[in-house]
């Protein structure tokens, strides 16, 4: 299992199409993705769950990846969630 923390920093990533780029990407990885922010955990695949995450500047948002392709996959999911992709 590896696991990420991200800062929420930028305002573009607050938006739901940035949701769905999230959801697609993690889409394309054969490892479980989670997205966890406080005491919730969604579906690193699903946009309503990302979207119910209700991101905010200055937020922190985890990313947990289960599976043989976890590292690449959380590295490229950091990258969306910061807003450079």
């Amino acid at each position: 299992m590896t696991r990420k923390c991200v800062e929420i920093i930028r305002r573009n990533t607050l938006y739901p199409r940035h949701a769905a780029a999230f959801a697609r990407a993690a889409g394309r990885f054969v490892c479980e993705v989670t997205a966890i922010s406080g005491e919730y955990r969604v579906d690193g695949k699903s946009i309503l769950g990302l979207i119910s995450l209700e991101p905010q500047i200055g937020m922190t948002i985890i990313i947990e990846a289960d599976g043989e392709d976890e590292q690449v996959a959380v590295d490229i999911l950091a990258k969306i969630l910061e807003g450079y992709y």
